[in-house]
């Protein structure tokens, strides 16, 4: 009974010139193209929304848009291209309707300290939930790497102990190496900013790790050096290292109103 059936249907659907099959193609919806130009304006967005200080290339390269979320480095890439070179959004080299994928990685230069934390997500996650899992792995990454610290070191005003990896040198000598709360302190003579900027910022983009006294000792620099500070930053010929936007500054104006008495 059943052969007979599978084979009344077989010829139905031969005499028919298989409109069955047709009319199930017509209404399967096509595969929507994906724009990885779009879902990465969508994720810069959705981080700099939530307060997290964000920088991008605005391009592709080498097929990979590369994007740093505050101290996470994240890469936006479309699988199955024939040029890595290509356009990612290039239909002569890439199916469009491939969903992208999203990986991020911390701390951002993971070269010398290795990855403390890497997320592999679909390019087509909803921002929110990228941005809570970012959130909630980078605090995890985060403690697991402080737990491991070892104070081995001590800083050379207060004798306070941290790991010799988080105390810097205020001045051209190494041997004077300081923690956050003393980097600044009056009795230091022949303060050297520009190499300690250098050094705030490597030490921050290769240790997800960092004291966050780092991070005040960061804004009350780039706001005491004035707006010019960054171009100083440029201008010095002892490194290959690039000043971060958060050199700029504060206006001087914003700084005086702020310590003004009301």
């Amino acid at each position: 009974m059943t052969r007979n059936r599978k084979k009344k249907l077989a010829i139905r659907a031969e005499a028919e010139g298989g409109s069955h099959a047709r009319a199930a193609r017509l209404h399967t919806p096509a595969p929507k193209e994906i724009l990885t130009a779009e879902v990465q304006d969508r994720l810069i967005n959705a981080f700099q929304v939530e307060g997290w200080p964000v920088e991008t290339d605005g391009f592709p390269e080498g097929g990979i848009w590369t994007g740093w979320l505050g101290p996470v480095w994240s890469m936006l890439s479309r699988p199955g291209g024939t040029d890595t070179e290509a356009d990612p959004d290039d239909p002569d080299h890439y199916d469009l309707t491939t969903v992208p994928e999203l990986t991020l990685i911390t701390p951002k230069i993971p070269i010398n300290s290795g990855e403390a934390m890497v997320l592999t997500l679909p390019g087509t996650t909803p921002l929110t939930e990228i941005v809570h899992t970012v959130w909630e792995e980078l605090g995890r990454a985060r403690a697991t790497k402080v737990d491991a610290l070892v104070n081995d070191a001590t800083c050379s005003l207060c004798g306070d102990r941290y790991p010799a990896a988080h105390l810097l040198p205020a001045t051209e000598h190494d041997r004077l190496v300081l923690c956050p709360f003393c980097v600044f302190d009056g009795d230091i003579l022949g303060g050297h900013p520009l190499r300690l900027a250098y050094l705030i910022d490597a030490l921050t983009d290769e240790d997800v790790a960092a004291p966050a006294g780092w991070s005040a000792v960061t804004a009350l620099l780039a706001c005491a050096a004035g707006p010019d500070f960054r171009e100083r930053l440029e201008g010095d010929d002892g490194t290959l290292r690039l000043p971060l936007p958060h050199w700029l500054g504060c206006s001087r104006v914003g700084l005086i109103r702020h310590n003004s008495p009301a």
